[in-house]
C-alpha cells in the first residue's frame, strides 16, 4: 500500500465516522421533535406518560412498520 493509497483509506474512513456522527445526532434531534410534538399535544400528560408516547411511538413508527430500509423485510430468529 502506497502512501496515497493509505491517505485514501484514511478519508473514506473519517467520512464514514463523520456520516455516522451525522446520521446519529440527526436521530436524536428527530427524537427530541417528537418528544417536543408530544408534550404540544398532550398537555396535561406527565413526563412519564410522554415517555411511554415516545417509547410507543419508537415501537410502531407510523408509515413504516417495517423501518425505513430498502428491500424486502427479513425475519429476526
Amino acid at each position: 500500500m502506497t502512501a496515497s493509497d493509505s491517505s485514501l483509506a484514511s478519508n473514506a474512513l473519517l467520512s464514514a465516522a463523520r456520516k455516522l456522527r451525522t446520521a446519529l445526532a440527526l436521530s436524536e434531534t428527530g427524537v427530541a421533535m417528537k418528544r417536543a410534538q408530544l408534550r404540544r399535544t398532550n398537555h396535561d400528560a406527565d413526563g412519564d406518560e410522554i415517555d411511554r408516547r415516545l417509547a410507543e411511538w419508537l415501537r410502531t413508527r407510523p408509515g413504516a412498520p417495517d423501518g425505513d430500509a430498502e428491500g424486502v423485510a427479513g425475519q429476526l430468529r
